[in-house]
């Protein structure tokens, strides 16, 4: 296996090889880390294969907003999927402490209102309901893109991820 310096400058021949921007190399600094998604969860945004650039130092100075694509680590998941401790996963943010989610007639209501998705998504089936939850303080409620073909919140056994679990913000997506 590649450490993370060698799979970077491999990455980097690669994007430039390939006629990539020269300015994704800016990548290359000790707050990003470039990832390659091998799961269809994030699917159409994040497709099996592709990479994605992830600041590791962003939620230090930003809070978590809704939407936000995030790499985390989760025990819930690795305990449930028999997943290595260090495995990282990355889903949508779509509720915020404080807030009530509900998940009804193939829809997402966030404090009764229906949320409006500005993204694509596979979405769920139309039958399948959750019922409300009030994320708590200082948490989040995420999703996969791929609604049909995810493990995330709707499953956990607790639905919210502690915000301190995040360990970056997803800012470019680099297709294979």
């Amino acid at each position: 296996m590649m450490n993370r310096a060698s799979l970077l400058l491999v990455l980097s021949v690669v994007l430039v090889a390939s006629g990539c921007e020269t300015a994704r190399l800016f990548y290359l600094n000790a707050t990003h880390r470039i990832v390659r998604v091998p799961t269809e969860n994030m699917n159409p945004t994040i497709r099996p294969g592709d990479f994605a650039a992830v600041d590791e130092g962003y939620y230090k100075a930003n809070p978590v907003r809704r939407f936000d694509l995030v790499m985390f680590k989760n025990p819930v998941m690795v305990r449930t999927l028999g997943e290595s401790p260090d495995t990282m996963y990355i889903k949508r943010v779509i509720a915020l402490g404080g807030e009530k989610i509900e998940i009804k007639d193939g829809g997402i209501y966030i404090n009764d209102k229906r949320l409006a998705e500005p993204f694509a998504t596979i979405p769920f089936a139309p039958e399948k309901d959750f019922v409300p939850a009030v994320v708590p303080r200082d948490e989040c409620y995420l999703l996969g893109d791929n609604r049909s073909n995810s493990f995330d919140s709707r499953f956990w056994e607790k639905p919210t991820l502690d915000n301190k679990l995040i360990a970056g913000k997803v800012v470019e997506i680099i297709p294979q």
